[in-house]
């Protein structure tokens, strides 16, 4: 018997849930998640597809193996490096399905066009993209990766000699484009040409970065829709006399700049050329910040994400100035008051009565409902079954067959990682493993042999999980619903003819056609019936 029940008790590995495996497998890295996993059975391959994984593509740390040359791209870099990056981008294309929203490279990891181009094309949805250094993207390639990427809200990019044909591309082809994150110089004439190709931009981040300060008046007076600028440890620089060459550096902002700042809702900018590291660092390497040469990371931090931490600085200020203590002894102060609170506060108050917890009543879950055959619905009645109203069963359809899974209402009910699968048939969805409004259909012509072997997976999956209650009926070449009987009413027939004991009649179309609602209302009204007569008899 122990034998059986240990049997029975533990599961395999490859027969976890789906849900359960997404859950582990988003703790690891990208490197980690394209180092196997995906090959050790159909189940991981599934989890391992699944949209929440991938919807950030975090590249950051990984780089290229290179060396610098006196020529154009002036960087070689080593084959077996490159030979890496494209495995990866080729497994993680494959495992995402198209469904990244954010893609991020590293500064020093030299994509070529053709990565760039492979990228684009099976992420075409992506909304945010942080590019690496220019050394061997060509004007084609990234014109050709903007044209695909039409919903690009967000761009991180190093500075460019010849930006006119860049925002263009973006200004034509990216319509909810917003943000832009430059890294390196900013002159006269990207300011212009940021003017007047996106004058309607409302994120702006200039870090690390030299400004002229005309550059600047610039796009304070031709960027109206513009919200948000962040400028911090650079310095703007200014031309005195007839010579070009005489640079005078600003270490302060004037009166001039500081009114037409005020009308943004937020402006970011540190000066501090004596204090700040990052601000010295600027100076030295003269606007154009050699990222290699300092801390790993650096490179993509940017204030407008970091918002949190100059909040605390500030609230660590404020307890300095208004205490007079450090952060740290404030706190330690304010904790021993608590604590000392609680104990005072305890001769005060009569002491609770504390049972023994082995006489305490715990509160019993309330059990599911035992599932309802439905019989043959159209897809409009199973919608009526999404989960929004608590008291009707969760159901949801994989080719044409309709399952209970109220069992599970954690991630399909409201709120759940797969609600919108609830209430519909999912094939597509499932098989593309995509969340997509136009995938969320019962129409699985045109999918591929991979997609549809995932499919049945999940059909496997739900066979063995969850009772089947019905069908969803089919249409004809009209698009009208059939009213032909089907073998599932019949069948729920003889299930309403089993629980109740009797002679259950033959469903016809009137039957058929009435409210779901009315079916389990009878059906259970019919049980308690059944019920009420066996107790009788005893």
């Amino acid at each position: 018997m122990e034998e059986e029940y240990e049997s029975r008790r533990v599961r395999r590995w490859e027969e976890l849930d789906t849900d359960i495996l997404v859950r582990i497998f988003q703790k690891f890295s990208v490197f980690e998640l394209t180092s196997g996993l995906a090959h050790v059975c159909r189940g991981w391959r599934a989890a391992c597809c699944d949209p929440i994984l991938w919807k950030t593509l975090d590249l950051s740390h990984m780089r290229s193996s290179f060396i610098k040359i006196p020529l154009e791209p002036y960087v070689y870099v080593e084959r077996r490096s490159d030979e890496a990056l494209t495995r990866i981008l080729k497994l993680s294309m494959n495992l995402s399905g198209g469904n990244t929203r954010t893609l991020i490279f590293h500064f020093n990891l030299f994509l070529s066009d053709d990565q760039l181009t492979y990228t684009a094309e099976r992420c075409p949805g992506l909304r945010r993209v942080v590019l690496p250094a220019w050394n061997r993207i060509k004007k084609t390639g990234i014109c050709k990766a903007i044209r695909i990427w039409k919903d690009l809200e967000s761009l991180t990019m190093p500075s460019i000699a010849n930006p006119p044909y860049l925002l263009t591309e973006i200004a034509k082809n990216c319509k909810n484009f917003k943000e832009l994150k430059i890294m390196g110089p900013f002159e006269i004439f990207f300011a212009n040409t940021l003017i007047t190709c996106l004058p309607n931009i409302k994120t702006l981040s200039i870090r690390c970065s030299a400004i002229k300060r005309e550059a600047l008046m610039k796009i304070l007076d031709g960027l109206p829709s513009l919200e948000v600028l962040n400028i911090s440890h650079s310095h703007l620089v200014e031309y005195s006399g007839w010579q070009p060459q005489q640079k005078v550096i600003v270490r302060e902002l004037d009166k001039t700049i500081m009114e037409k700042t005020a009308r943004l809702k937020k402006f970011l900018t540190c000066m501090e050329h004596k204090t700040c590291v990052m601000c010295q660092r600027t100076e030295s390497d003269e606007g154009i910040v050699r990222w290699y040469k300092y801390e790993e990371g650096d490179w993509k931090v940017d204030e407008l994400s970091i918002m949190v931490m100059q909040i605390w600085e500030t609230l660590k200020e404020t307890i300095t100035a208004y205490t007079g203590l450090s952060p740290a002894a404030f706190f330690t102060v304010l904790a021993l008051a608590f604590a000392v609170y609680q104990v005072v506060s305890g001769f005060f108050v009569s002491p609770e009565v504390h049972r023994p917890r082995s006489l305490e009543v715990q509160p019993q879950s309330e059990p599911l409902p035992p599932p309802v055959q439905l019989g043959e619905i159209t897809e409009e009645e199973l919608k009526l079954y999404d989960g929004s109203d608590s008291k009707k069963p969760l159901l949801m359809a994989i080719k044409g067959q309709i399952y209970d899974v109220s069992q599970s209402r954690m991630f399909y009910g409201p709120g759940g990682p797969y609600a919108l699968f609830a209430g519909k048939d999912a094939s597509r969805a499932l098989a593309k493993m995509s969340f997509e409004d136009q995938d969320l259909t019962g129409d699985i012509s045109g999918l591929g042999a991979f997609e549809l072997e995932a499919l049945q997976d999940w059909e496997y999956k739900f066979m063995s999980k969850y009772v089947k209650v019905g069908t969803i009926q089919k249409k004809d070449e009209e698009g009208k619903e059939s009213s032909e009987p089907s073998e599932t009413n019949a069948t729920s027939a003889e299930v309403l003819s089993t629980n109740t004991g009797e002679e259950a009649p033959a469903v016809t179309h009137d039957e058929t056609s009435r409210s779901i609602d009315e079916k389990i209302a009878e059906t259970t009204e019919k049980k308690d019936v059944a019920n009420d007569d066996t107790a009788a008899k005893e």
